[in-house]
């Protein structure tokens, strides 16, 4: 993308977009049904701005260059092993909190425990980090 970030109100105009999944100020993440679009009007031998503008997104406000690393991700990432997918978009925390919310007994056991692994031993090192903060206090 550019170097130029998105406004809060550029953000709502493209969040109001069906196949926008996300936003934020420096990345737009779309859906596996606008990937797909993509693929396939490209194969058609339409242009990067052409295919952006049919589905609705303002490709003045985008910018050029911003439209074309888009459709050149999407082509990437089709042609990559995984193929086209969902974006991911969870941040690390996300998954945490979402790890805490779900049943361990819905996942499977080496995830599970792999899971509670990690978690204990951010725990022991919370500890000690306590237990060094004390031994410092007079």
């Amino acid at each position: 993308m550019s170097n130029a970030l998105l406004t809060k109100e550029q953000m709502e105009l493209i969040l109001q977009n069906q196949y926008t999944a996300a936003v934020s100020p420096h990345r737009i993440l779309f859906t596996l049904t606008f990937k797909q679009l993509v693929v396939r009007e490209a194969a058609k031998g339409r242009k990067s701005l052409q295919i952006l503008s049919d589905a609705g997104y303002d490709v003045d406000m985008l910018g050029t260059t911003r439209c074309y690393g888009i459709i050149r991700r999407i082509k990437a990432e089709a042609r990559s092993p995984r193929g086209l997918c969902e974006p991911k978009g969870n941040t690390k925390a996300e998954r945490a909190r979402k790890f805490a919310e779900e049943n361990l007994a819905n996942k499977s056991q080496d995830a599970a425990i792999r899971e509670l692994q990690k978690q204990m031993v951010l725990l022991q090192a919370q500890i000690e980090a306590l237990k060094k903060t004390t031994l410092l206090r007079p």
